[in-house]
């Protein structure tokens, strides 16, 4: 399945940003409630190497690395990995998978990973993907894994798709990613972290962001 997806974003390279992350009827306020949830979980600290996992065109990492000694972004889609170069400078972009990070142990005191899980082909390739993140983020670090789909409310936002303003055929993708995308429940999560080295806290995600209603944002911690 990645390769389906890693097409998808890579065609998105030439869209806005806000698209090409993913995202496209948000608006600023909506990133700014983005932000405001990741610094409230993160606490981020000029002494912090923040890895920003599924980094896109650096949407979010640009914003942060004025609040942190470092962000370093990675993403499995070159296209978007040339932008976030040029979008935020200050932030060193790397190329590789959430399954497989290319760092040293503990190389991380903070970690973001927002709508990551999602794209990932089921149950085993999340709890290695949380093992990984585990791997690299400090004994006394933390992780904050954002814009979770919610299995509970996976058929109320698929029937809720036909009655969204938009063309049909955009309607037709949207089913077909939302199917494929990997949804899963907060309690299946929790555990999943737990065998992965985590202490959880499921943390709702401001309703200023629409998506709120059927996804639910991870705070892990190290132990």
């Amino acid at each position: 399945m990645e390769g389906s997806w890693r097409s998808i974003w890579e065609s998105k390279a030439s869209e806005s940003d806000f698209s090409a992350s993913g995202r496209s009827s948000a608006d600023a306020r909506q990133l700014f409630a983005l932000l405001t949830d990741a610094c409230a979980a993160l606490s981020p600290k000029a002494t912090d190497i923040l890895l920003d996992l599924g980094c896109g065109v650096g949407l979010l990492a640009r914003h942060l690395t004025s609040h942190v000694g470092m962000v370093v972004g990675l993403d499995f889609a070159p296209p978007l990995l040339s932008r976030a170069r040029l979008s935020a400078p200050a932030g060193r972009f790397v190329s590789g998978t959430a399954v497989a990070l290319p760092f040293r142990a503990s190389s991380f005191s903070k970690l973001l990973a927002s709508s990551v899980l999602q794209y990932l082909d089921g149950d085993d390739l999340v709890e290695v993907a949380l093992r990984e993140m585990r791997r690299v983020v400090a004994p006394d670090g933390c992780a904050f894994v954002s814009g979770n789909p919610d299995l509970r409310r996976k058929a109320e936002y698929l029937a809720g798709i036909d009655n969204l303003d938009l063309p049909e055929e955009r309607k037709v993708v949207l089913r077909e990613r939302s199917q494929k995308a990997f949804w899963l429940s907060p309690e299946t999560a929790v555990a999943m972290a737990g065998r992965n080295g985590w202490t959880t806290e499921i943390r709702p995600i401001s309703p200023a962001v629409w998506q709120s209603f059927y996804m639910f944002d991870l705070l892990l911690t190290a132990r």
